[in-house]
């Protein structure tokens, strides 16, 4: 059977080429956290149908990756010794992550200053792929080049005594093992390696994995939480499980508290929170987001904790970023953060990390959007964000305000139009830090999954709306189209084109209709059920 596809611009094959000549490295379908994992492949279907049975399997799948700290506790003694030896001898801990991990280590740094003594605040640093930036506003531009991953590193100070603990879900993300390598060089600390996926598949799979696996310099940790709920989405238990561990060991230097000690308090304080009101807070956003209509976050002591879910949203579901308002032509977004009580952008921002933002400046040699101070305060989330949103056509229908209050984690939701109103839900959640933004990211990582299967975002538990930004995400698109074509149906003719997408055709011809698709979709819109369609129009 022959196939044609006249859509490929001479550009797009350029493309296609460029992709096969250089993707090899990430061509990542054998690792286990880009698999769908089996007791979740009918998730959309559920989320639709049976919220609660969703909802459980959300719980059950989360709290099983979660038991994984408390299987590596050498380890975090390990890692905890070593923190609390840099740090009496006067140096400093990097955290360093991409994507998921970035935001995560982000919030780790939040943790530490808002707990540790006043003179010991500096003394973390996290960064991500693009800087502070990029808490809001993904960029996979940056995530396939490790020489900025290292110029990250040294433009933050890290000096011959600090230690780096590189945070990659997969473990082969290529701008933390480029800070990586930088470490092992810059520092007499071996630097510490974490990822999600098992030591023996990784080195087969990427030699950049293998190759900072295996330097006598690097700690590696394999935390093997397999395959996520909604497949490839390491935002889920992934962020999850590394958060814990990493967290636990700081938090252990800060409350005096032994590290199993905190990993079992998380785990308790977990499987015990009451999740069936989650059914109406997710009906609630799901049905604003079918009636396209606009909802508004609001929080002051959890904010880095929304801004992170709110902003992950947009990647993986192909929804639009925040809009800046440096940029009157941006298309708004269906939901924007407020920080109630700060006066102008800089102010809300420093409430959410913290500190003052830290911008990344790039090399002149890299063609990268404006990621500076001044782009950065353009997502102004200060006091007064509904009334500007209301200015530019934005009318917030749904509002939720989500805050720690004492021992609790309180949210609150109004519908302007729901005849319910508005209601309540608290959860318990004790005092510590870290496991106030676990349980915070639990519900939020939960909530947000099941919303989007509910308004049609993804398949059973292929992400269909992923937004293909770099090479691991393009590759991701590639196998999710061939898994869509092989659950394709229809007439004769139909499903055999649809089995030979699926079984058959060459990776330059499905990479040439996704790269078509990119180009001709809205961003809301998903390039890989646009690619497929394409496919099968043209297919002769």
């Amino acid at each position: 059977m022959v196939k044609t596809f006249p859509f490929a611009t001479e550009s797009t094959r350029e493309r296609v080429q460029q992709f096969i000549e250089t993707g090899s490295q990430f061509r990542l379908g054998g690792l286990p956290t880009e698999a769908p994992h089996p007791a979740s492949s009918e998730l959309a279907e559920l989320a639709h149908h049976d919220l609660p049975r969703a909802i459980e399997l959300f719980k059950d799948i989360e709290q099983s990756a979660l038991e994984l700290v408390l299987t590596q506790l050498d380890a975090a003694h390990e890692l905890t010794a070593t923190l609390r030896r840099v740090l009496q001898d006067g140096h400093r801990v990097f955290l360093c992550g991409c994507g998921a991990t970035g935001r995560l280590a982000l919030v780790l740094e939040s943790i530490w200053r808002e707990q540790s003594l006043p003179g010991k605040r500096d003394d973390v640093v996290a960064f991500t792929a693009g800087g502070d930036f990029a808490l809001v506003r993904s960029l996979g531009i940056f995530e396939d080049r490790p020489e900025l991953g290292a110029k990250h590193l040294l433009d933050l100070g890290f000096t011959e005594g600090d230690l780096l603990i590189a945070i990659t879900e997969g473990g082969e993300t290529s701008f933390v093992l480029g800070a990586l390598e930088k470490a092992t060089q810059k520092s007499r600390e071996k630097a510490w390696l974490l990822f999600c996926n098992p030591i023996d598949v990784l080195v087969r799979t990427t030699d950049r994995s293998k190759v900072a696996i295996e330097n006598p310099r690097v700690r590696p940790l394999a935390l093997e939480t397999g395959p996520m709920i909604l497949a490839g989405s390491t935002r889920l238990q992934a962020s999850s499980v590394l958060m814990a561990f990493v967290g636990g060991c700081l938090r252990e230097l800060v409350t005096g508290e032994k590290v199993e000690w905190i990993f079992s308090q998380l785990l308790d304080r977990v499987s015990q929170i009451d999740l069936e009101p989650c059914a109406r807070l997710i009906e609630l956003e799901a049905q604003a987001h079918l009636d396209s209509t606009f909802t508004l976050h609001r929080s002051r002591t959890a904010s880095i904790g929304v801004l992170t879910d709110t902003t992950e949203r947009a990647p993986t579901f192909s929804l639009a970023p925040f809009e800046n308002s440096r940029d009157s032509q941006s298309v708004l977004s269906r939901t924007y953060l407020e920080v109630p009580g700060t006066f102008d952008s800089l102010s809300a921002w420093t409430q959410i990390l913290g500190r003052t933002p830290r911008p990344f400046h790039p090399p002149r040699t890299v063609h990268s959007p404006a990621i500076d101070m001044d782009a950065l305060l353009g997502f102004d989330f200060s006091s007064g964000a509904e009334e500007r949103r209301a200015a530019r056509g934005a009318l917030t229908e749904l509002s939720i305000d989500i805050e720690f209050e004492a021992d609790v984690l309180f949210f609150h939701y109004r519908s302007n139009s729901s005849r319910e109103g508005s209601f309540d839900y608290t959860v318990p959640t004790g005092t510590d830090l870290l496991v106030r933004q676990s349980i915070l990211k639990y519900l939020l990582n939960l909530q947000s999954t099941l919303t989007m299967g509910r308004v049609g975002r993804y398949q059973g538990n292929l992400m269909t709306f992923v937004r293909p930004a770099n090479n691991k995400l393009i590759d991701r698109a590639l196998r999710t189209l061939r898994a869509l074509a092989a659950r394709r149906s229809g007439s004769e003719s139909h499903a055999q084109i649809a089995a030979w997408i699926a079984q058959q055709a060459p990776d330059e011809q499905l990479l040439a209709a996704l790269f078509t698709a990119m180009d001709q979709i809205q961003p809301d819109e998903p390039a890989v059920i646009a690619a497929l369609n394409l496919l099968l129009a043209n297919a002769e």
